[in-house]
């Protein structure tokens, strides 16, 4: 896993408010108007305070909608990179800035976060660390939106984080558990996802090759 798939991937908050960020889009010069068209947008950012170089890379972001997994009561937002921006020139507090790469559509007012401080979370990530010597149990939450069930090389989330003792690298087993109401019937291996990034409370992980396709509420488990 690199950057570019890192950047690209959605990942879990509480609350899109909560994430940093520098201002807003508030539009684009070219005449038709379709911000996910553009090849140029406007940025505003809250105060004179803060200042924009010209070069500077951005990134846009937004809101996917909830991301929720009932059997851990997971219950998050969706948030997902929309494009990378890179600053051409400012005056006040606009900023008109050049669309390098589009991900997805930009509504008008969605927030943007330093380019910069994305890279400094990825490299903090790419640090080894010592892994856990016990046993984590957890669940798939969700994936890339607009599916039920993600295949190998897709992303999935897990429902548990630093705070569980998850660090980049752990490999989770993902197992399809049926359930009825009396007992817990044995699982089926699906496969395999490995943790590229480790929030909190969430992790990012990628699913290795020769697995099946992965539902939302498979278990996953770290066995040392």
């Amino acid at each position: 896993v690199n950057f570019n798939y890192f950047l690209t991937s959605g990942y879990a908050a509480n609350d899109i408010s909560g994430i940093p960020s520098v201002g807003k889009v508030s539009g684009t010069p070219e005449l038709d108007g379709s911000l996910s068209t553009a090849k140029a947008l406007y940025v505003v950012v809250p105060n004179a305070k803060t200042r924009l170089k010209p070069g500077e890379k951005l990134i846009v972001f937004g809101d996917g909608g909830p991301i929720r997994e009932k059997n851990s009561g997971f219950n998050k937002r969706f948030i997902k990179n929309l494009a990378i921006l890179k600053v051409r020139e400012g005056e006040g507090r606009r900023y008109l800035t050049d669309v390098l790469t589009s991900y997805d559509d930009i509504p008008l007012g969605s927030p943007v976060k330093l380019y910069s401080g994305e890279k400094e979370i990825w490299n903090k990530a790419q640090v080894a660390k010592e892994f856990p010597t016990k046993t984590i149990k957890c669940f798939v939450a969700g994936g890339e939106r607009g599916r039920d069930n993600w295949n190998q090389t897709d992303y999935v989330i897990l429902t548990v984080g630093t705070k569980q003792g998850v660090v980049e690298g752990l490999i989770f087993q993902l197992w399809e558990v049926p359930w009825n109401k009396n007992v817990k019937l044995d699982g089926t291996a699906r496969g395999f996802a490995k943790v590229f990034y480790a929030g909190s409370s969430y992790s990012l992980a990628r699913i290795q090759e020769g697995s099946d396709s992965i539902f939302n509420g498979f278990e996953a488990v770290y066995n040392p």
